[in-house]
């Protein structure tokens, strides 16, 4: 997600500010689901705090790109 996010932002300029929103969301959730799973894998699964934080950056990443694809912002392919 965080690279995506990364390569997103690379070209900001020549992206929407809608879009480059969406990037910067994915690099941000990124790196906090990823820090939350490894917190639970240290912790055998018993931090509920951990598992919020990597349940809302993952419902975050998924609401962007939910958003995005049914604004229009993100293009995505139509059947011929």
């Amino acid at each position: 997600m965080s690279l995506f996010g990364y390569y997103g932002l690379e070209n900001w300029q020549s992206e929407q500010i809608a879009m480059n929103t969406c990037h910067a969301i994915w690099l941000i959730a990124g790196p906090a689901a990823l820090g939350s799973s490894l917190w639970l894998w240290w912790s055998i699964g018993n931090s509920l705090f951990a598992l919020r934080i990597g349940g809302a950056a993952i419902f975050t990443t998924g609401a962007a790109l939910a958003t995005a694809a049914a604004t229009g912002v993100m293009q995505c392919a139509t059947p011929t």
